[in-house]
């Protein structure tokens, strides 16, 4: 009778053994999104998730026939500048100083800095720089050399 006893006791083991390294396998076969939907902690896994990715700020500059508003702009490093010619006339967005366009201290773009629109934006035109060093960046507009503007980059 007590061998009895002790086999269904260790075959009731065997078989809630089995059980829980089946639901594991199964877990780990699930995408995170199957995961999150099995859970019943799902909306704090959400929240946490839109805390941990958040949206992309929108930073932008227009041109004008008075110049660039806001003349200044503060963004964190990384961050994109979006300037857009409301203008008839064509500007051309580029770092400092007129002509060289060298204030800004990464190379490329088509004469000095990487910060260079290199080319007037018609009506509407938009020039999208992503800056990726700290400080106060001095810009022009190289068809208009008097407006100018900087970005401040935290």
């Amino acid at each position: 009778m007590n061998k009895k006893i002790l086999f269904l006791i260790l075959l009731i083991f065997l078989q809630a053994c089995s059980s829980q390294t089946h639901q594991e396998q199964r877990v780990l076969s699930q995408s995170p999104k199957e995961i999150v939907s099995d859970s019943k902690e799902r909306t704090d896994i959400q929240s946490t998730s839109q805390e941990l990715s958040p949206e992309k700020t929108t930073n932008t500059v227009i041109i004008t026939a008075e110049g660039f508003t806001p003349r200044t702009i503060t963004v964190n490093d990384g961050e994109d500048v979006t300037w857009i010619n409301k203008d008839s006339q064509e500007h051309w967005p580029a770092s400092a100083v007129h002509p060289l366009h060298n204030n800004y201290p990464e190379p490329g773009g088509c004469v000095g800095s990487k910060f260079d629109a290199c080319k007037g934006l018609t009506t509407n035109g938009q020039f999208v720089f992503t800056f990726a060093q700290r400080g106060e960046w001095f810009y022009h507009d190289h068809l208009h050399p008097a407006n100018t503007g900087s970005v401040i980059v935290r």
